[in-house]
C-alpha cells in the first residue's frame, strides 16, 4: 500500500477520508477494498475519473464481487479480468447514460 497513491485516491474522491485516532488514521475494510478496487481499475487502463464513478456506483460487496472477483465466502470467484471491465463499462453506460470509452 502506498501511503501517496492513498492521498491521491483521497484527493481525487476515489477513497474517503479515515478517521483520525490518537495513534493516526483509522483505516477500515471499505477503504481497503476500495483501494484495491481502484488499483485493480488503474492498471486496466481506466482513467483516474472514471474510476472515481465506478467506485462511488457501488457498494463494498459490489467492489469486492464485480472489480475484485471475490465471492461472499472470500473464494476468488472470476479470474477473467478483461471480462469484469467489460461487464462494468456496459453496466455504468446503461445506470449513467455515458461512455466510458
Amino acid at each position: 500500500v502506498n501511503t501517496r497513491r492513498i492521498q491521491q485516491f483521497i484527493d481525487q474522491g476515489i477513497l474517503t477520508n479515515p478517521e483520525v485516532g490518537k495513534d493516526g488514521y483509522i483505516y477500515n475494510s471499505d477503504h481497503f477494498f476500495r483501494y484495491m478496487g481502484a488499483i485493480q481499475l488503474r492498471n486496466s487502463g481506466q482513467p483516474v475519473k472514471q474510476i472515481a464513478k465506478i467506485l462511488l456506483s457501488f457498494d463494498t460487496e459490489d467492489i469486492k464481487e464485480k472489480i475484485l472477483g471475490i465471492g461472499p465466502d472470500g473464494d476468488h470467484i472470476n479470474n477473467n479480468d478483461e471480462e469484469n471491465i467489460n461487464y462494468l463499462k456496459i453496466f455504468l453506460k446503461k445506470r449513467n447514460s455515458a461512455s466510458f470509452d
